[in-house]
């Protein structure tokens, strides 16, 4: 939560807290991400943290916006799963009228090819973006504002990219994927709801256009 001069944010126990049953969503339906409210609680200064104060050494803790590049492995991990739950589906999926099996499908095997490189892609884009933050931050060095941008772009992308990999996954497998029985019912939907969290969301990339021309970001987490 944020503190009341609007630039700390501070953490206090659960208890302190109500939470209110307003969690309904298309995705991420087990995630229980519910609102929640408070009133009138004292949060020692121990327990607070403003952007760019470093409280601890190490390269885990040398950059504020570092705490959020562990969040590529979720779309990422959906994707590789609706990946291998296609694969699986189509291999012995008949396609109606003609019986004919799904993978020896010209279409099957495209979208195959394709979800492959693409959740391949995305991934190894985030090895090399995020593997070179951590050498500058482990060398005791500042990241570069081109740095930061493919942080924060790469995290866009992969987003983006899972998503379009699980949508031709969805559609290859056609009504078998429709139903809530199959894991591809639930990829989807999870990866349209964590879409829509601020790090995943096309306008950001905006942000990050102008730094590759050199303009600074105004978020301190950038």
């Amino acid at each position: 939560m944020i503190g009341s001069d609007g630039g700390y944010f501070g953490a206090t126990p659960a208890t302190d807290f109500t939470f209110l049953d307003t969690w309904y969503s298309t995705g991420l339906a087990g995630s229980g991400s519910h609102d929640y409210a408070i009133d009138k609680i004292f949060v020692p200064r121990e327990r607070t943290f403003r952007f760019g104060e470093v409280k601890r050494s190490g390269p885990l803790y040398a950059w504020p916006g570092l705490f959020f590049a562990n969040i590529t492995g979720v779309p990422l991990g959906i994707a590789q799963d609706a990946l291998a739950t296609a694969t699986e589906l189509l291999a012995t999926k008949l396609i109606l009228p003609d019986r004919k099996l799904a993978r020896d499908e010209p279409r099957v095997r495209t979208a195959i090819a394709r979800a492959q490189a693409l959740i391949g892609s995305a991934r190894s884009y985030v090895f090399d973006v995020v593997g070179a933050f951590w050498v500058t931050l482990a060398a005791g060095d500042t990241p570069t504002l081109h740095q930061r941008a493919a942080l924060v772009g790469c995290t866009v992308h992969t987003f983006r990219t899972c998503l379009d990999a699980v949508q031709l996954l969805y559609e290859t497998a056609g009504s078998s994927a429709a139903y809530r029985t199959c894991p591809l019912d639930r990829h989807a939907r999870d990866l349209m709801t964590i879409g829509q969290h601020v790090l995943a969301q096309v306008r950001l990339l905006e942000v990050v256009g102008g730094m590759w021309f050199g303009v600074e970001p105004d978020y301190p987490w950038l």
